[in-house]
């Protein structure tokens, strides 16, 4: 009678259904995940910081538009404060694009919105520091004068450089999404990292280091507020962690 059961059964071209496999799997047993899941819990708390910070950039704009007038703001140069928070938003901007999974529009503007920041924070740090170089360099008894302007014209040739590189390599080899494996073999979307991507942070390196040479040289500056101390602060700290990270990926 069992026989006679099973035969029955296996007749019926409805009795039994083939489940499809868990997402990312070309071949399964069960339904056991091929595709690691993403730590939402990670990743929202870092979105949300991101956030709070972005949110507060408005704030320090304003500060640098209404005390403008007042002596230490003006000594520290209200517009190129305002080009280093704009390069400060677009550097946060890339935790939100990275939110989720990865895409091939979210990897490439993980790229433009990186590297666009660092030329606007770092280069309008950097010139800052040039101009005290070149200020406290002078031996004759005419002054030297460096606009902001002047300084505001040579990070747009920074910018501008940046993104015709970026324009090539977005038309040339776009960033692609690549699977990798984690240690349990699971499938992880990931922004792929080519030459590209190594030869524009070898330029951010060698920039920042010119960075700390200007440092070195500004060491013994005489300073109203010590600004020149906390942009070498932020130089060495930002080299630090590039070669850190470069070096551990």
């Amino acid at each position: 009678m069992q026989t006679t059961l099973q035969h029955s059964l296996y007749s019926i071209p409805v009795a039994f259904e083939c489940l499809p496999c868990a997402e990312g799997c070309e071949a399964c047993e069960d339904g056991s995940p091929c595709v690691a899941a993403l730590n939402w819990v990670v990743r929202t708390t870092i979105f949300a910081l991101a956030c709070l910070v972005i949110s507060c950039l408005p704030f320090i704009i304003y500060f640098t538009i209404k005390y403008g007038h007042v002596r230490v703001v003006r000594a520290a140069s209200p517009a190129l404060l305002r080009v280093i928070v704009l390069g400060a938003l677009l550097i946060y901007c890339t935790t939100l694009v990275m939110y989720g999974r990865p895409t091939v529009f979210t990897c490439t503007a993980r790229v433009w919105l990186r590297e666009v920041g660092f030329c606007l924070t770092y280069g309008a740090l950097m010139l800052k520091t040039w101009r005290i170089s070149v200020i406290f360099q002078v031996r004759s008894a005419k002054a030297v004068k460096i606009s902001d302007m002047y300084l505001l014209r040579r990070i747009g040739i920074i910018v501008g450089v940046a993104c015709v590189l970026l324009a090539i390599r977005t038309l040339v080899a776009p960033p692609a999404v690549i699977v990798g494996r984690t240690k349990d073999d699971l499938k992880a979307y990931l922004c792929n990292t080519d030459w590209w991507d190594h030869s524009f942070t070898t330029l951010e390196v060698i920039f920042l280091m010119w960075g700390i040479r200007l440092c070195i040289m500004v060491r013994k500056a005489p300073s109203e507020f010590n600004e020149s101390r906390f942009i070498s602060m932020a130089i060495y700290n930002e080299f630090l962690l590039s070669v850190f990270l470069n070096i551990s990926m």
